[in-house]
């Protein structure tokens, strides 16, 4: 599903729920339930979170937004309007690498999100 930012800023559930300390990295470190002691560690990644997806770079990035929980993950959305100036300088940046074709967004575009969504200056 392609959506504009415009749409995502008036679903509650979908703000109430963004994690923006969720990354690619983060969100596939090893997890391992063995009891309800360890039931903390499925908190530390449920929401949705923002990731930029590209395989090569022949393909152009496309910012993207996963939905987790429960350890179950799914990309349920493509954000329409980003400018795409804004995922080059996100996967172009020295020292980044992807996981799996993932890269996380950088504090540029997460400023504009944040503005796009109401949520900062």
């Amino acid at each position: 599903m392609v959506v504009k930012l415009s749409r995502l800023k008036a679903n509650k559930v979908f703000i109430e729920n963004l994690r923006w300390d969720v990354t690619p990295k983060f969100l596939f470190k090893p997890r391992f339930i063995r009891g309800p002691e360890d039931c903390h560690l499925t908190e530390e990644i449920q929401g949705f979170m923002f990731y930029i997806e590209r395989f090569d770079k022949e393909t152009p990035p496309a910012l993207m937004i996963m939905k987790t929980y429960h350890l179950r993950s799914k990309t349920v959305g493509q954000i329409a309007d980003v400018p795409e100036d804004l995922l080059l300088n996100a996967v172009g940046k020295e020292g980044v690498k992807d996981v799996a074709g993932m890269y996380p967004i950088d504090e540029a575009l997460e400023a504009w999100l944040k503005a796009g969504l109401g949520l900062g200056p």
